[in-house]
């Protein structure tokens, strides 16, 4: 079965420290944490605290306890990672979810064939423990489509795409 301790590395090697960009749908981040998505995250009453917001990249370590308590309850547990029998198929569709929430379920279950409807339950999870043939190359190819989908549709995205086909492609 997978592992989260396994997971959460992958993902914070790509979602870095305070993030403040112009156009992020996601608004101000911290390691991946929107304030926008997350506004209850602890981590935002000590970022608050601060004399100045902190500059673009900067990590505070005192917030990682609580950065991995969020990416735990809020993420991993909404995929069910931890019966998620590929540990390379539940880091990536863990970090598809970070990015995209609902989204990255809806491709899994087009995948697998699954009734697209975003919600992780146990017919989703059997679908994706069960499937015949590389469920990750498939699952990568579903993504990139996404955010593909994502620029043509909403063009001012398109300076974010180098980045998130980078961070796809890492998973290859």
């Amino acid at each position: 079965m997978a592992d989260f301790k396994e997971a959460i590395p992958h993902i914070l090697k790509w979602e870095g420290g305070y993030s403040n960009i112009a156009d992020d749908k996601g608004g101000v981040t911290y390691a991946g944490i929107s304030r926008k998505n997350n506004p209850n995250w602890t981590g935002w009453k000590t970022i608050d605290a601060l004399p100045h917001p902190p500059k673009t990249g900067a990590l505070l370590p005192d917030l990682q306890p609580s950065v991995n308590a969020l990416y735990k309850v809020n993420y991993w547990n909404k995929i069910i990672g931890d019966k998620i029998q590929n540990q390379g198929v539940a880091t990536f569709l863990f970090d598809w979810f970070v990015n995209s929430g609902y989204h990255a379920i809806e491709g899994a279950q087009r995948v697998t064939g699954s009734k697209v409807d975003g919600v992780m339950g146990n017919g989703t999870l059997a679908a994706i423990n069960n499937y015949k043939g590389d469920f990750k190359a498939k699952l990568i190819e579903e993504r990139t489509a996404f955010v593909n989908r994502i620029v043509k549709n909403s063009p001012v995205q398109a300076k974010f795409l180098k980045g998130w086909l980078n961070r796809i492609n890492s998973y290859k």
